[in-house]
C-alpha cells in the first residue's frame, strides 16, 4: 500500500514497529497520487455533465467511471488519513498495538486465505489497468476522448497513468480490512474454547465476560477505523453493480460492439460482486464468532446468585443488538446484512429498467395535457 500512495509508514500487523517515521519524500509521494486520483475524478465528472446529458449510452458509460474514480479518490484519502502512522497515537495504530499483544491472534491465522484475497488486488489491479490501456487505445472509449478533453494525449497519459493508482486504491485498503477481520474472529474462537474446555469454577463467568468485553472493546477500535472505508465502498458498489447489470440487459445491436460490451460488463459486475462478497464474507465472520457464545453460557451454570446474574447479562447482551464491523456505523454486518444488499441492487436494477417506460408515459400525458389546452384555446 505505500508503493501504491494510499499510506506511509509501516502498517504491518504483527510486525516491527521500529522505522515507522516517513520521510518527506514518502508523505510527498502520497499526495501526488492522491491528488492525481482527484483529478481523475473531476476529469470524469466534467465529461458527465457535458457530455453525458446528450446520449444515455454516454450518460451511463461516464456515471460508472464517475462513481469508479470517486470511490477509488475517496477510499485513497481515508486510507491515508486513517492507516499511516504518525507522531500521536492513532486508533490505528492502537488497534495494531493491540491485534500484535495477543498471540493468539496470529496463531490461527489463515495465510493461505489471505494470500488469495492478496492475489485477486494483485490481479485485479493489473487486469483492470491492462483492460483501461486496451479499451482506450483499440476501442477509443476512455473519459480522456469525450468533451472538453477531446483525446488530448497529455489527459489520455493522465488517465493511464493514475488509472492503476486507481485500480490499487479500490483493492488494496480491504485487503488489510480482511486480514484485520482474520485474527479479531480467532481471538473470539480462542475465547470459546477456552470457555468451553473449562468448568465454571475454572473460569467463572464474570471473568469470562470480562474477557469478551475486552475483545469486543478492539473490534469496536478496528470498526471505528474500517467504518468510513465500508461506508464509502457499499454506497458506490451497490449503484456500479445495479448500472452494469442494466447496461447487461440494454446491450448494443451490433454483434462486434456486444461481444466487447458484454465482456466489459461482465468483467466489471465480477469484480465488484466479488470484492463486495468478500468484505461481507469476513465481517459477517467476525459478528458470528462474537455472539457464537450463547450455546457455550447455556452448559454453564452459575455457582452463587452473582454468577447466576452474571450469566444473565452475557446471555442477553448476546442475544441483544448485532456488535461487530458496520458500515459508517450505521449497521453491523452479518449475515442478514447480505440479503439486505442484494435486496437494494435488486431494486435499483428495477428502477433503472423501469425508467424508459415511465419516461414514454411522462411524455404522452404530457402531450395529452398539451392537447387538451390547445383545443380550449
Amino acid at each position: 500500500m505505500r508503493v501504491t500512495g494510499t499510506c506511509y509508514g509501516n502498517i504491518e500487523l504483527g510486525g516491527n514497529s521500529e522505522g515507522n517515521r516517513s520521510s518527506l519524500w514518502s508523505r510527498f509521494y502520497c499526495v501526488i497520487v492522491l491528488l492525481g486520483q482527484w483529478g481523475l475524478a473531476v476529469q470524469a465528472l466534467t465529461s458527465l455533465f457535458i457530455e453525458g446529458t446528450s446520449e444515455m449510452t454516454n450518460f451511463y458509460l461516464l456515471l460508472i467511471y464517475s462513481i469508479f474514480y470517486l470511490q477509488c479518490a475517496v477510499v485513497a484519502t481515508i486510507s491515508v488519513s486513517r492507516f499511516s502512522k504518525r507522531q500521536h497515537e492513532s486508533h490505528f495504530t492502537q488497534l495494531t498495538e493491540k491485534l500484535k499483544t495477543d498471540a493468539v491472534a496470529f496463531d490461527g491465522l489463515k495465510i493461505a486465505s489471505m494470500t488469495r484475497v492478496l492475489l485477486l488486488a494483485y490481479l485485479f489491479s493489473l487486469v483492470n489497468t491492462i483492460a483501461l490501456s486496451l479499451i482506450d487505445f483499440y476501442g477509443n472509449v476512455s473519459i480522456a476522448r469525450y468533451r472538453p478533453w477531446n483525446g488530448s494525449f497529455l489527459c489520455r497519459f493522465f488517465n493511464l497513468f493514475f488509472g492503476f493508482f486507481a485500480s490499487c486504491s479500490w483493492s488494496f485498503p480491504f485487503v488489510l480490512f480482511c486480514a484485520t477481520c482474520e485474527p479479531l474472529a480467532e481471538m473470539f474462537n480462542a475465547l470459546k474454547k477456552k470457555a468451553a474446555s473449562e468448568n465454571s469454577l475454572c473460569l467463572p463467568i464474570s471473568s469470562l465476560r470480562k474477557e469478551h468485553q475486552k475483545l469486543c472493546e478492539i473490534v469496536a477500535l478496528a470498526d471505528d477505523v474500517f467504518a468510513p472505508l465500508l461506508l464509502a465502498t457499499f454506497i458506490s458498489d451497490i449503484p456500479l453493480i445495479s448500472i452494469n447489470l442494466h447496461r447487461l440487459v440494454k446491450s448494443p445491436s451490433s454483434s462486434r460492439e456486444e461481444i466487447t460490451f458484454v465482456l466489459t460488463i461482465v468483467y466489471w459486475c465480477l469484480s465488484v460482486a466479488t470484492k463486495v462478497t468478500i468484505i461481507l464474507k469476513y465481517a459477517a465472520k467476525v459478528n458470528e464468532k462474537i455472539h457464537s457464545f450463547d450455546g457455550t453460557l447455556q452448559q454453564l451454570s452459575g455457582s452463587d446468585l452473582k454468577e447466576h446474574l452474571e450469566l444473565l447479562q452475557f446471555l442477553m447482551y448476546l442475544r441483544g443488538d448485532p456488535v461487530g464491523l458496520s458500515v459508517g456505523g450505521l449497521a453491523v454486518i452479518d449475515k442478514n446484512f447480505g440479503l439486505s444488499v442484494v435486496g437494494v441492487v435488486i431494486s435499483y436494477f428495477t428502477v433503472l429498467i423501469s425508467l424508459p417506460a415511465m419516461k414514454r408515459k411522462w411524455n404522452l400525458i404530457n402531450l395529452r395535457f398539451t392537447r387538451n389546452i390547445v383545443l380550449q384555446i
